[in-house]
């Protein structure tokens, strides 16, 4: 931008700025999280079956709100507990 001399707010250049990651779908949640998390993880943690996990991963099925917001709740559930172990 500033090579090509377009004009840049401020609030960029100071990089005054915070990004937030909406998912649309759950598969895409799930996809996103599975090269850090198994389903497996997720499973236990939502306390939803790993097949029905994978057929919400892959598309085959769409989870009720209710469902989605277990699976949000469980991931954040293992990030907290990763937030707080210690060595």
């Amino acid at each position: 931008m500033l090579a090509d001399g377009d004009e840049v707010p401020q609030w960029l250049l100071d990089g005054d700025y915070e990004f937030e990651y909406k998912f649309i779908d759950t598969s895409t949640l799930l996809h996103v999280y599975s090269s850090d998390l198994s389903l497996a993880a997720i499973s236990r943690a939502s306390g939803i079956n790993q097949t029905l996990l994978s057929h919400y991963a892959n598309g085959i099925k769409k989870p009720r709100l209710a469902q989605r917001k277990r699976i949000v709740d469980g991931i954040h559930s293992i990030g907290r507990r990763l937030m707080t172990a210690t060595i």
